[in-house]
């Protein structure tokens, strides 16, 4: 595990490699570093928002490839709509992919 962290951040500085002992290549190392930074961002973003019910606030956030899957229960649709919103106006994302759900109260 020792090796691989200064691989991956040899790579991260533009230090040419191909792969790491896990296999993964530079190219892979960047697209999870950025989608773990843009997972980060919209987390914030939507933390951040005090037109959120705090309940609205905890859902669940991934990132694949630049698009984010927002996940969870939200109390109305407007909350939902915001949310989305929020996500898609994070640098570097794609797309949202919207699976919230309204909860029954």
């Amino acid at each position: 595990m020792k090796k691989i962290i200064p691989a991956i951040a040899l790579c991260l500085f533009g230090v040419s490699c191909t792969q790491n002992q896990d296999g993964y290549s530079s190219k892979e190392a960047n697209v999870d570093m950025k989608d773990s930074e843009i997972t980060l961002k919209v987390k914030t973003v939507i933390l951040a928002d005090d037109a959120l019910a705090p309940s609205n606030r905890f859902v669940s956030i991934t990132t694949n490839n630049g698009v984010v899957v927002i996940t969870g229960k939200v109390s109305n649709a407007d909350q939902m709509r915001r949310i989305a919103k929020k996500a898609e106006s994070v640098s570097g994302v794609k797309r949202v992919d919207n699976r919230m759900t309204l909860s029954d109260s």
